[in-house]
């Protein structure tokens, strides 16, 4: 029986992966598959943001205990070998954290041999560094309380320090490893994780759902203003603006070349070394690499916006306006006074 773990790493697709797995679990197990039923079911059959259906083991991992690990590990061997399958497959891009920890990789190497696994193989995607901190950087800024641009590079974006601790100890298990270039493309990804790597073809690949959409960097902006003078009601902004196809929003255009010049000087001041060091050990599917991007035309900041992002800016204004707004409000006031415990009996009564 061989383990196999997809693990990330995190805005490289890991959720289309899940929603294909998940959906196709039973054509999977008709291949030798078995990809275990999680709790996060429902989020990844929806292709939304999850944490995969190895959020058990992530979780065992980061406490550290080996009995739990373990026993873990041994009942979904046993749940796969009752299938009939020949493989275990666990996706979760939170394992992609753990494993460049060296206590924690030691940890699933020695469990996965001790309850019978006869290998483990290991599929994860990179991407290159401006372009994967401007996506994360969207994907966490929907709440408009992360900070500058450039300090959030600076200070607070984790990524590098992750892919340098990964790379520094990854070989010192005996894993199979499969590291990939990351591309934004699905026939890329259904082919190098399904056709290359589980080597199999899967019929009718469902069309992954639009969700999980990351705000442009104007919305962005709107987003800061807003938390930062109606924190209380900041998601029903932002829902209004995500309801919004990619088609209905400004290109921000200008923007998008003026973050990428500042994250493009500062990364590759800062990680340029490193990057050949970590391409060594990429699959012949690209290598990482920094952009030659010239300095824009103008450094000033231009907000970009549509008249359908506009008009679904000031359809929020009048719904918090309204008596249903105010009561909206209220509610949230109320609820912010009491501790999280009460918080949940209330939203399940009353206040839903």
């Amino acid at each position: 029986m061989k383990l196999r773990l997809h693990i990330g790493i995190h805005k490289t697709g890991s959720s289309y992966i899940q929603y294909i797995c998940s959906n196709k679990r039973e054509e999977l197990l008709s291949n030798g598959i078995w990809f275990p039923v999680s709790s996060e079911d429902f989020k990844m059959k929806r292709g939304e943001i999850s944490a995969g259906n190895a959020l058990d083991l992530c979780m065992h991992l980061r406490k550290g205990n080996e009995h739990d690990v373990e026993k873990y590990l041994k009942n979904i061997l046993l749940e796969s070998e009752a299938k009939g399958a020949k493989d275990v497959l666990l996706s979760s891009e939170g394992l992609g954290h753990d494993l460049s920890v060296y206590k924690k990789l030691k940890l699933l190497e020695t469990t996965a041999n001790k309850v019978g696994f006869e290998s483990v193989s290991v599929i994860a995607y990179f991407r290159d560094l401006v372009d994967h901190c401007i996506s994360l950087y969207k994907h966490r800024s929907k709440s408009g309380k992360n900070p500058d641009f450039e300090y959030w590079v600076k200070n607070i974006y984790e990524t590098p320090k992750l892919l340098s601790d990964f790379f520094h100890i990854h070989d010192e298990v005996k894993f199979d490893w499969t590291l990939i270039k990351f591309q934004k493309k699905s026939d890329y990804l259904v082919d190098t994780f399904f056709k290359q790597w589980l080597g199999i073809s899967l019929i009718d690949i469902p069309n992954k759902p639009s969700v999980n959409e990351s705000p442009t960097l104007s919305e962005i902006k709107l987003m800061q203003l807003t938390s930062s003078n109606y924190s209380l009601v900041t998601d029903f902004f932002l829902q209004k603006l995500m309801n919004l196809s990619r088609e209905e929003k400004a290109k921000d255009i200008q923007l998008e070349e003026l973050f990428r010049y500042k994250a493009n000087v500062i990364l590759r001041e800062k990680y340029l070394e490193d990057l050949n060091s970590w391409n060594q050990y990429l699959n012949d599917h690209g290598r990482f690499d920094f952009e030659r991007i010239d300095l824009p035309e103008s450094l000033d900041l231009h907000f970009t916006y549509s008249s359908a992002q506009l008009n679904a800016l000031v359809s929020s204004f009048e719904s918090l306006s309204s008596w249903r707004g105010r009561l909206f409000i209220l509610r949230r006031k109320i609820i912010k006074l009491f501790p999280t415990k009460i918080i949940q009996l209330l939203k399940r009564g009353f206040l839903k």
